[in-house]
């Protein structure tokens, strides 16, 4: 006598089986999308809400290191003219929750601050393309957008698209040897 399809159940050994291949498959699954998420899950995204007004404008950070001479990261604290030893010299900071590019130029320009023959620009780090955060250019004085390669001078201006405006000023201040952004 042959047994009847609908009434053969899985034994217990049948259904463990099934349930590690479904599970395997699922974390392989998520191993190879992993790396077409991470992309998206970069610090890209605007902050959630900007910190309050301060009556003083808290001063820009200070370079945690001097990696290339050109250019630093730098966490919060007060930076001072000494971050900025020659023209082309920039710091990259977070000031109330967005990113800001603080880069000495060689004249003063409109919305630089200035101290005797030092001139500083404030940027935001924003590319005005699509909002990625850019970086100093390889080749240095400038930067570039590693999402749709726009360029930028150390002004800001744009040197190569598809970027069509130049990277926002922010204001800017200097005040003995600190500098202030805001």
């Amino acid at each position: 006598m042959t047994p009847n399809p609908e009434q053969v159940t899985a034994t217990p050994h049948a259904t463990a089986r099934r349930t590690t291949v479904k599970l395997l498959g699922g974390a392989v699954l998520l191993t190879g999308c992993a790396p077409m998420m991470q992309p998206m899950m970069k610090a890209d995204t605007p902050a959630a809400a900007p910190a309050p007004a301060a009556a003083t404008p808290a001063p820009a950070a200070a370079p945690a290191s001097t990696a290339s001479p050109a250019s630093s990261s730098a966490p919060m604290g007060a930076a001072t003219l000494a971050a900025f030893p020659a023209v082309g010299s920039t710091v990259f900071l977070q000031q109330s929750g967005k990113g800001v590019v603080i880069a000495r130029i060689a004249a003063a320009q409109a919305g630089a601050a200035t101290s005797g023959d030092i001139h500083l620009l404030a940027l935001s780090d924003r590319c005005t393309h699509l909002g990625c955060g850019v970086q100093a250019a390889a080749s240095g004085g400038g930067y570039s957008c590693p999402c749709h390669g726009s360029a930028f001078t150390l002004t800001g201006d744009v040197v190569k698209g598809p970027a069509a405006r130049p990277l926002d000023r922010l204001a800017i201040r200097i005040e003995g040897d600190q500098v202030f952004v805001g």
